[in-house]
């Protein structure tokens, strides 16, 4: 094993270790947003309006309206841009084996953008 190898060996340790959170501590917050959003919990049936600093969780379903807007931020840093008449679906899977919480957005209807950070 080369030195090379040892040292993209430690590197890789590092990025898990900083890189890994439970799904309690898991969340995306609403940046921005203009016009009307709301959102239906995890297992809820009731639709809520939802304003800017907004958490969204695993299973949350989020609905942009028309002539509406919002900026969503993840934890890692990454960013997705909801345009109008859109519906998406926050998914946080925990990985029991490395403890890390893979997070991404099932797209149902409508316009997404995404600016990622880091992947996987």
């Amino acid at each position: 094993m080369t030195l090379r190898h040892i040292f993209t060996c430690i590197l890789l340790i590092f990025s898990i270790v900083f890189t890994s959170f439970s799904i309690e501590d898991s969340w995306v917050l609403i940046d921005s947003i203009t016009g009307k959003a709301e959102v239906q919990r995890a297992g809820q049936k009731e639709w809520v309006l939802i304003n800017k600093n907004t958490k969204l969780y695993n299973n949350d379903i989020l609905r942009v309206y028309d002539e509406s807007h919002a900026k969503l931020l993840w934890k890692n840093g990454s960013i997705v841009y909801v345009n109008s008449n859109s519906q998406i679906l926050i998914n946080l899977h925990q990985d029991t084996i490395n403890n890390m919480v893979s997070q991404y957005t099932t797209v149902f209807f409508g316009a997404v953008y995404f600016i990622i950070k880091k992947t996987l």
